[in-house]
């Protein structure tokens, strides 16, 4: 059994506004039940953004302080394999997803960690994602371009 974590936990700095309201969560979540994942969990920040998604959501518990604590958190929780997506993965589709089985490269050769699988009992550690994403293999995927990121405005075709 696989379950789909999707990271929608609110503003980017990068991007300059929330791109959890771009689409790519409701667009993963039907991506990840397409494949066949026994559940589909959005992990979306504060309390009062459980609101913004049709999907079940958990909001981060107060003693997260970022995104690697959050991701601590859920995975702790979670007895299944484990497929990361942040929201605005918005090229992924189901044929990509069931294609990852490591740390899939995008189209510029960098390691996308958030949209790792994890193996069952998978126990995070590390300082960083990446760090904690260090023992995941990296994976070649057929459409490298599927698992590229939105950060900027610009990065939208």
């Amino acid at each position: 059994m696989v379950t789909g974590l999707i990271l929608a936990g609110g503003k980017s700095e990068r991007y300059g506004s929330d791109k959890a309201l771009l689409g790519g969560v409701e667009k993963i979540a039907n991506a990840m039940r397409d494949c066949g994942f026994s559940r589909v969990i959005v992990l979306c920040g504060k309390p009062e953004r459980m609101s913004l998604f049709n999907e079940e959501c958990w909001p981060d518990l107060e003693s997260c302080k970022g995104v690697l604590d959050v991701l601590k958190w859920a995975i702790e929780e979670i007895d299944d394999e484990i497929q990361l997506a942040p929201c605005d993965a918005l090229y992924l589709d189901a044929e990509t997803i069931a294609e990852i089985r490591g740390v899939p490269v995008d189209d510029q050769g960098i390691r996308q960690p958030l949209l790792a699988r994890l193996p069952r009992k998978f126990r995070p550690a590390g300082r960083s994602v990446n760090e904690m994403m260090s023992s995941i293999d990296s994976q070649i995927i057929s459409k490298p371009d599927k698992v590229r990121n939105v950060n900027f405005p610009s990065d939208l075709e």
